[in-house]
């Protein structure tokens, strides 16, 4: 994730197990320590900034926390919600309002800067969830996959696109059924705006969603002479532009090339 600074961040794991996480000022990273870095236990998923400097990484440590806080070099992991989960939230989205949401396949929840509401966890067969957008919070989209039960090898995944109000979710039919949300983004209010996606039954064009104001409608990429598999999507801020990334091959495959939409 890249700040008003100038300056990014990012956050993963090394081929040793190991949590890492990264400053850049443009031509150099550096990296960065926090509290259990190195330690079992700690993992870092996803990253997001607030104003001021403020820095936001979900993940987990060894005592249950779930987010970790930074602010001029000093970094703190804060209390872990009142939930327990196997899996550690994976995404993280910071409101304009100032709240920070994690979320992940068991666990959705909401840190309003001193204390933690979680909310149902969005349930689903063998499902995961690749982006949310709190409007407010009582307006939350999610978007994600469901492979259901059972079925053949090589099977491909449902959509998932949930509307929540803070106490449950509910099912929304996308214009496509087959295949995958990968990320939502909202416009400079924060409202609804465009989605990514894969469609199973025409994987030469990347899949986007639009909000019209009611409901979302498609819009396409461009044709490929290869499948298109967006796995991002990202507002160009001050303009109406979007960057989509993606591969020319659904995952796991050795012969995937890099694909850039704009």
């Amino acid at each position: 994730v890249a700040a008003s600074d100038g300056r990014a961040w990012a956050v993963g794991t090394d081929t040793s197990g190991t949590a890492r996480l990264l400053a850049g000022d443009g031509p150099t990273w550096r990296e960065v320590d926090f509290p259990g870095r190195g330690a079992p236990g700690t993992s870092l998923a996803a990253v997001t900034t607030g104003p001021r400097g403020h820095v936001w990484v979900s993940g987990r440590n060894s005592d249950g926390s779930v987010l970790l806080h930074g602010h001029r070099g000093k970094w703190t992991w804060l209390e872990a919600p009142p939930a327990t989960t196997t899996i550690p939230p994976y995404g993280i989205h910071r409101a304009p309002c100032g709240d920070v949401w994690v979320y992940g396949s068991e666990l959705v929840a909401r840190w309003d800067g001193a204390a933690w509401t979680v909310l149902p966890a969005p349930g689903g067969i063998r499902a995961g969830f690749t982006g949310l957008l709190p409007v407010a919070r009582d307006d939350i989209w999610m978007t994600g996959y469901d492979y259901g039960v059972g079925g053949p090898p090589g099977k491909p995944p449902g959509v998932r696109l949930l509307h929540g109000d803070g106490t449950g979710w509910e099912y929304v039919t996308a214009p496509f059924g087959v295949g995958v949300l990968t990320g939502i983004v909202g416009d400079a209010q924060g409202r609804p705006d465009r989605i990514s996606g894969w469609d199973f039954w025409d994987q030469t064009r990347a899949h986007y969603l639009r909000w019209d104001g009611t409901a979302w409608v498609s819009e396409r990429g461009p044709v490929a002479t290869t499948p298109v598999v967006m796995n991002a999507l990202a507002t160009v801020p001050g303009s109406d532009g979007y960057w989509a990334v993606g591969t020319t091959s659904p995952p796991p495959s050795p012969t995937a090339q890099p694909r850039i939409e704009r």
